[in-house]
């Protein structure tokens, strides 16, 4: 990822690739069966902490609770590390789900799991990498100095077309990001169906 700056990439120089990355059969279909039978709500996808290394990153996930309470959605936890045990204490409905796959598994089973997703909402972490090279759609939470992959004055990325960009207008204004976060949702489409990605 720090080769583009080594070499002082510009944008008329990236080589614009959408859902390159394919994964087995096996794998995506362990990661259906985990997801279990389809309800017909959009399947969501949730990551809130980008790690203890670089915290302003990461979002409270009590600031997501608005987002989360929308019951035409089917929320799945893919948070790793020590934090994803907050999500078993939000109690906020049977629309708010998680996978016992994703528990510290690596990264074959989180990819496979996002390919079956219809939307991705992530901060600044490999979950957002992922749902690029995978063209799944997603929603990415940035902090105000966001990382320079994601540039400055725009919603879109260069590198993955199907991500979203929202951006925190001040430093540590979360929920300016998660109230346009909900009017997004608000428009998103409600009768999306991924079928996944394979090799």
């Amino acid at each position: 990822m720090e080769i583009p700056y080594i070499f002082r990439t510009k944008l008329s120089d990236l080589p614009i690739t959408t859902q390159y990355l394919r994964l087995p059969h096996a794998e995506l279909h362990c990661a259906a069966r985990a997801l279990g039978p389809k309800s017909g709500k959009p399947r969501v996808g949730i990551v809130w902490s980008a790690g203890e290394w670089n915290p302003s990153r990461s979002i409270p996930l009590r600031s997501l609770t608005a987002i989360l309470a929308r019951p035409e959605f089917e929320f799945w936890n893919l948070q790793g590390g020590f934090v994803r045990q907050e999500w078993s204490r939000l109690h906020l409905g049977k629309h708010v789900r998680d996978t016992s796959l994703l528990a510290d598994r690596g990264l074959l089973p989180l990819a496979a799991v996002i390919a079956n997703l219809d939307l991705v909402i992530t901060v600044d972490t490999l979950a957002a990498h992922l749902a690029g090279a995978l063209g799944v759609p997603c929603f990415l939470m940035l902090q105000y100095a966001a990382d320079w992959r994601w540039m400055v004055n725009r919603d879109d990325s260069p590198w993955y077309p199907s991500l979203r960009l929202f951006r925190q207008p001040d430093s540590g204004d979360w929920p300016s990001v998660a109230r346009e976060i909900d009017g997004a949702l608000a428009a998103f489409p409600h009768t999306r169906s991924n079928p996944g990605m394979a090799a």
